[in-house]
């Protein structure tokens, strides 16, 4: 018993959500990365913020603000590569979905 083909609606549906799949890319990667860069400039200014507030009286507050900065640039690197691949790894389950709707 042959093979029974897709119909070719389903397969040039498919090829094309495949292809929105591809364009969303970078949508899915800059919604997930602005996120992150905006609590990677609220951990700035609350950083400007406590230097103002406890110099100059304090000038430990530059060692604190030091280690708070370098902790939010390095979370803040970290969730931009969890972004960066977490954007193609959506995009691939999406092209996968559509590669399956048509082999069924």
């Amino acid at each position: 018993m042959p093979a029974q083909l897709p119909d070719p609606k389903t397969i040039v549906d498919s090829i094309a959500d495949g292809a929105v799949e591809v364009l969303e890319t970078g949508s899915r990667m800059v919604e997930k990365g602005g996120d992150i860069i905006q609590g990677y400039g609220a951990s700035l200014k609350a950083c400007a913020e406590d230097i103002k507030r406890r110099t100059p009286d304090d000038p430990s507050v530059f060692v604190d603000a030091t280690i708070k900065t370098a902790g939010a640039t390095v979370k803040a690197l970290v969730g931009g590569a969890e972004a960066f691949i977490g954007g193609i790894d959506e995009t691939a389950k999406g092209i996968k979905s559509q590669i399956d709707r048509v082999i069924r």
